[in-house]
């Protein structure tokens, strides 16, 4: 899957849906910092995503950066 989001965000690199989607994938993998900076590119295009905030805070607190996981959850209600 996640060759497929990349290869889409090769062509567009503005698709918030398969960089949301490729930050959930390194998520699943426990790749937590890479999961992080995909999901902090899925915020710079859509602010209002309350999901990218949601799992970016949980990526967060798996980090033990727990202000940050804080502030993420707040921004996901």
């Amino acid at each position: 899957a996640k060759a497929d989001f990349n290869n889409v965000i090769k062509y567009n690199n503005k698709h918030v849906q398969a960089r949301y989607y490729l930050a959930l994938c390194y998520y699943l993998e426990a790749n937590d910092e890479t999961a992080i900076t995909e999901f902090n590119n899925t915020i710079a295009l859509d602010p209002d995503n309350k999901l990218a905030y949601y799992w970016r805070g949980v990526c967060y607190f798996n980090l033990a950066k727990d202000a940050e996981a804080e502030r993420d959850f707040d921004k996901s209600l």
